[in-house]
């Protein structure tokens, strides 16, 4: 009865896709002086729309907390990171969940390959609107209600489709 209890109660971890963003805040490029060096700063914020599959789950399943960062692909350098809290998902569903994601990336060189692309799959500039995909990947950590207190704080990886991560 124990194992029939554990097995219809126990949280599993929902199937994540990424789904697009939605801008929150306008880009933001500015540099800062430090003596005789400086740096360039890129910013905006953006609200991420993932859809998560908790059909495995016969209960709502409750996050205290999930985490969020991004990172470029290519460099692995962090680009971003936002979180959300409480989060509910109900059981045998579904869900659209929105995050928001604070994209704060700096960089010491102009030429640095993390701005540089950023600023190519970003920033839409001059008569044409289309830009490249940004090669980037999530890291998404869950902070499942009761189990979190224990330290068991799961993280997924989260990779856009085929087609890569398209700016708002």
């Amino acid at each position: 009865m124990l194992a029939i209890a554990a097995f219809l109660l126990w949280p599993r971890i929902p199937l994540v896709r990424i789904d697009g963003a939605r801008l929150l805040s306008p880009v933001k490029t500015s540099e800062i002086h430090h003596g005789l060096t400086s740096d360039i700063v890129y910013e905006t914020s953006w609200l991420l729309k993932l859809t998560m599959d908790n059909r495995q789950n016969y209960m709502t399943t409750r996050f205290n907390k999930m985490q969020i960062i991004a990172k470029d692909s290519l460099t692995e350098r962090m680009i971003g990171k936002g979180h959300e809290q409480p989060v509910y998902l109900p059981g045998n569903t579904i869900s659209t969940v929105e995050l928001p994601l604070y994209v704060n990336y700096q960089a010491s060189d102009p030429f640095d390959a993390t701005l540089m692309n950023l600023v190519k799959a970003c920033n839409n500039t001059g008569s044409n609107s289309s830009h490249d995909a940004l090669s980037i990947h999530f890291s998404l950590t869950l902070y499942i209600f009761m189990l979190d207190r224990f330290g068991y704080t799961p993280t997924i990886t989260v990779v856009p489709a085929t087609g890569g991560f398209y700016c708002p």
